[in-house]
């Protein structure tokens, strides 16, 4: 979680939490907004080990699959991603005994604008402006 400019962690098992300050002018912010969508990576190159070593977490064609350690089972755990609708690697978490692991499905919204009129007794002209935003 983020308070001002100083983002949080804290472990639940042990109730330490830790601190780290980040520059908003790099755009470490932009995770922490609402608006952020993670972008979807579908590479199987990359892969997210249960905390006990016995599997391994991937996304491989917008699903999540799991693959042993010894490599010998490949079992998918889902079959609704789709190009436009896909599990984000990033968002791949294992529950800290390895029975569970989570995973966001996300489906990127439209790109929408607002317009803006702005104006004000004590100026002259009219002011426009345009916001774009993910619906």
């Amino acid at each position: 979680f983020q308070i001002e400019d100083a983002r949080w962690s804290c472990d639940l098992a042990s109730y330490d939490c830790t601190s780290t300050t980040f520059d908003a002018r790099k755009g470490d912010r932009r995770e922490l907004s609402h608006r952020y969508t993670p972008p979807a990576e579908n590479n199987p190159d990359k892969s997210n080990a249960s905390p006990d070593g016995k599997w391994i977490a991937y996304i491989k064609n917008c699903n999540v699959f799991l693959r042993s350690e010894d490599g010998l089972q490949d079992v998918p755990l889902s079959r609704d991603g789709a190009e436009g609708n896909c599990y984000v690697f990033s968002t791949l978490s294992w529950s800290p005994d390895s029975r569970h692991l989570a995973a966001y499905l996300v489906r990127p919204g439209y790109r929408r604008e607002v317009r803006y009129l702005n104006s004000s007794t004590d100026q002259l002209e009219r002011e426009y402006s345009t916001k774009f935003y993910p619906r």
